[in-house]
């Protein structure tokens, strides 16, 4: 379980319309979660 001390660190696999779209901005407001990072496979 986690808490506001110890937030749950999340990474993003894919960086297609949805990831950017619906998951990351979901995911960045949650409060109890830290995105920490993402791939892709191309580098933009």
């Amino acid at each position: 379980m986690t808490t506001p001390e110890t937030p749950l660190r999340v990474g993003l696999a894919g960086t297609g319309p949805w990831a950017r779209n619906t998951h990351a901005p979901a995911l960045a407001a949650h409060p109890g979660v830290v995105l920490s990072g993402v791939w892709g496979r191309r580098a933009e």
